[in-house]
């Protein structure tokens, strides 16, 4: 169990924009190019939706009715197991 909390205008998507600008020197607009991302909840709708190439690991196939921006792609494994099944995917293609 883990909880996160931050006090401040921060979430996810901010952050994640100003990690590629910043520190990978890619602009924003460039991203989908070179960069994927892959969430397993709600939480990750935002991401979800700024991303051309977005993956959900299947437990997030539990939320699927309440999502306007769902995953692109989601894996056919949950949890841990998701993510690994992506990171296979890229290194084997």
């Amino acid at each position: 169990i883990h909880v996160n909390g931050w006090f401040g205008d921060h979430d996810k998507l901010k952050m994640c924009q100003k990690f590629i600008e910043e520190e990978l020197k890619i602009k924003w607009e460039n991203k989908d190019q070179s960069c994927a991302f892959i969430g397993d909840s709600p939480n990750d709708e935002p991401m979800f939706g700024a991303f051309k190439n977005s993956v959900g690991v299947a437990n997030i196939k539990n939320f699927s009715d309440s999502l306007k921006h769902p995953p692109k792609f989601v894996t056919e494994k949950f949890c841990s197991e998701g993510f690994c099944e992506l990171a296979e995917l890229l290194i084997t293609s």
